[in-house]
């Protein structure tokens, strides 16, 4: 099986689904904004899309692991065309409000659900032991999402919902494409690794409370990460927010998703710089840089020093992260490692929830600074939560 071949299919596979975020998440606010909504209600829509998605996608992951006769390639495809048919029917409903915002939130909660098995499919042709180059799959996403948010920018500010739709579902159709011609891979010995795989599981130690008093710091260290999360979600989500209070526009905006996007491509040689700094050490730099990011999102007077500030995102989130990864797998037992990680994605998650519903209202009722103010506070807060215990060992 070729395996470069698989490697530029994966890397297509992350490059279309990271331009259909650009379009549906990225610019979410300002679509929603356009149809009418208040940006209290904005945050609801936001927050209830990242939790249907959380709730939805261990039972996706079960179905794919019962999964017989359809292959993960094959539940993904569908999950496309899902995904297609809902941003046709959002534009079909032109001025039906409701009905927008119902098709978007399933739309919303589709994409987080496919994102774990885009991954899943590659890891899936590497337990096979087929080579398939992760690096080149994470840059691509990121040159394609900040590619995509240039054009965007410009498309958006013209043609608002046909825009969405139509990035949308090109972007889905190319993945779609992708996925019904990647190959399945036949294993004579699938039925003792499944037996291999049950076994591991049942000498998993214990569930997520003993796990929490067992890692008392990290569960500590995760709350800090949730605060840090908050004010990382008020801007992801009110950007146009703070553009436009700053002078700027759609088209600005676009841009400035851009520059973010693009300064995580150097993180494609994270493997190299932990290999000469502790995960620990990363992973307090870069919950320090969330903080300076946040002040200089509160003290930013023009739109060219927000540029700057955006590109902090090489320092914070895009090295916050894989240190993460990195700490969990080198602090904890073999049989914990799994929990460590889901939560770990989960403390994100619950981070985007909590920023989306406050965020909107902050925004309706005290304003763009008030909210930015509230995000450094809890930034700062959970910043040194996580300097004080990502240190200290649990076992």
């Amino acid at each position: 099986m070729n395996s470069k071949k698989l490697t530029a299919q994966c890397a297509v596979l992350q490059g279309s689904y990271w331009v259909a975020v650009c379009a549906i998440n990225g610019f979410a606010t300002v679509f929603l904004l356009h149809i009418g909504l208040k940006s209290s209600q904005i945050g609801v829509v936001l927050a209830l899309g990242n939790i249907l998605g959380v709730i939805l996608q261990p039972f996706v992951a079960a179905a794919a692991d019962r999964a017989k006769r359809v292959t993960l390639q094959q539940m993904t495809a569908g999950m496309a065309i899902a995904i297609i048919l809902l941003l046709i029917l959002m534009q079909c409903m032109s001025k039906m409000v409701p009905g927008i915002v119902l098709s978007f939130l399933i739309v919303n909660m589709l994409l987080q659900v496919v994102q774990p098995l885009i991954n899943s499919i590659s890891l899936y042709y590497v337990n096979h032991g087929i080579y398939v180059d992760f690096g080149i799959g994470r840059g691509v996403g990121s040159a394609s999402y900040a590619v995509a948010a240039s054009f965007l920018g410009i498309l958006i500010g013209r043609y608002y919902g046909l825009a969405i739709m139509g990035v949308g579902c090109l972007s889905f159709a190319v993945m779609f494409v992708t996925l019904i011609s990647m190959p399945v891979v036949k294993d004579p010995n699938e039925s003792k690794k499944e037996e291999q795989k049950n076994t591991a599981n049942r000498q998993r130690g214990g569930g997520i409370l003993e796990f929490a008093c067992r890692y008392r710091n990290y569960m500590l260290v995760l709350l800090g990460m949730i605060l840090i999360y908050v004010e990382s979600t008020y801007v992801n989500n009110y950007l146009i927010n703070i553009v436009v209070s700053l002078g700027g526009d759609i088209k600005r905006m676009g841009t400035l998703l851009t520059v973010s996007a693009m300064s995580e491509l150097p993180m494609l040689l994270f493997s190299r710089l932990v290999g000469k700094w502790d995960s620990r050490k990363l992973i307090r730099f870069a919950a320090v840089m969330f903080s300076v990011k946040a002040l200089g999102y509160l003290v930013c007077g023009s739109i060219s020093f927000l540029y700057a500030v955006q590109m902090l995102q090489m320092l914070s989130f895009a090295l916050c992260l894989p240190s993460a990864v990195y700490y969990v797998n080198e602090t904890m037992a073999v049989e914990d490692r799994v929990k460590g990680q889901s939560l770990l994605i989960a403390s994100s998650t619950m981070g985007g929830v909590f920023g989306s519903l406050s965020g909107g209202v902050l925004v309706d009722f005290a304003g763009i600074k008030a909210m930015l103010a509230t995000g450094l506070g809890l930034s700062m807060i959970g910043t040194a939560i996580v300097c004080i215990f990502v240190s200290r060992k649990d076992n």
